[in-house]
C-alpha cells in the first residue's frame, strides 16, 4: 500500500486531491491563534513552496519537521526558544 495512502492526513494538495507528503508536521507560530492555524494549513498544502511564503508572512514564524525527521525553521523561530 502506498505510505501517503497509509497514513492519511486531513490536508489534502488542491491540485491532485492527494494527502500532502511534504510535512510530518508544521507549526507557526503568531500573535493570534486562529491567523496562526490558518496558515499552517496554508503552509502545510504548499508543500515544497512553504518556506518561502512563511518567510514572507510578518509576525509568524515556523518550524517544520519532514517525514524522515529533518527540520527547518523560519529566520525568526528562534526568539521563540529551541
Amino acid at each position: 500500500m502506498d505510505e501517503a495512502v497509509r497514513h492519511l492526513h486531513h490536508v489534502v494538495d488542491p491540485h491532485s486531491g492527494r494527502p500532502v507528503t511534504a510535512f510530518a508536521s508544521l507549526t507557526v507560530i503568531g500573535q493570534r491563534l486562529t491567523e496562526a492555524d490558518t496558515c499552517a494549513t496554508a503552509a502545510f498544502a504548499r508543500g515544497d513552496g512553504a518556506r518561502e511564503w512563511l518567510e514572507a508572512l510578518d509576525g509568524y514564524e515556523a518550524l517544520a519537521v519532514l517525514p524522515h525527521g529533518q527540520e527547518w525553521r523560519t529566520s525568526g523561530f528562534d526568539r521563540y526558544g529551541r
